[in-house]
């Protein structure tokens, strides 16, 4: 698997377990997200945390100032008791949007950019505002970066002022000596 796709995994699987999908009903850990404020609108379907947002799935984490959840509009969730009680529903996602200062990390790979949107309908990751994805000392930059997880298929774009950059580092090996 290319370095780019394997950096970009990390953070799609991690995406793909926090919005429930048939991969995460295979792996029953939970999600935890914490921040200074959640704000949840039933009407606009859609749940907004702010403040030091930090979510921990297994060994996955993600971090950002604001993480926004867009749930499909589900007509049925209006009879529920639930939502009548609280307000809330616990609908499916339809997409996630992680902005300002979003850094994202997977054992030993880590990831950065001002804003992170994952669309589940297409499974398209783009990360926007000098992305920058790390394993180890390998590295990749650019202007934005795109993941279509359906197809296996990685992007990055540059810019004029902003070329792609991917950095490749060989572990050392001992040379070899000659026999005497």
């Amino acid at each position: 698997m290319h370095l780019f796709n394997k950096l970009v995994l990390s953070f799609i699987l991690f995406v793909t377990f926090l919005a429930g999908s048939a991969l995460a009903a295979t792996a029953p850990e939970p999600t935890t997200v914490t921040s200074q404020r959640m704000e949840y609108n039933t009407e606009a379907q859609t749940a907004f945390f702010s403040g030091n947002v930090h979510v921990v799935r297994g060994t996955m984490e993600i971090w950002s100032d604001r993480l926004t959840l867009f749930l499909k509009k589900d007509n049925r969730a209006a009879s529920n008791n639930t939502v009548a009680q609280t307000g809330v529903s616990a609908g499916e996602i339809e997409r996630i949007i992680a902005e300002k200062n979003v850094r994202m990390k997977s054992e030993n790979r880590h990831g950065e950019c001002e804003k992170a949107t994952y669309t589940l309908a297409n499974e398209l990751l783009v990360m926007e505002g000098n992305p920058r994805l790390y394993e180890g000392k390998n590295s990749i930059v650019g202007e934005r970066i795109l993941f279509y997880m359906a197809e296996g298929r990685s992007e990055v774009i540059g810019a004029p002022d902003k070329p792609v950059r991917v950095i490749f580092t060989q572990e050392s090996q001992t040379p070899k000596t000659e026999r005497q």
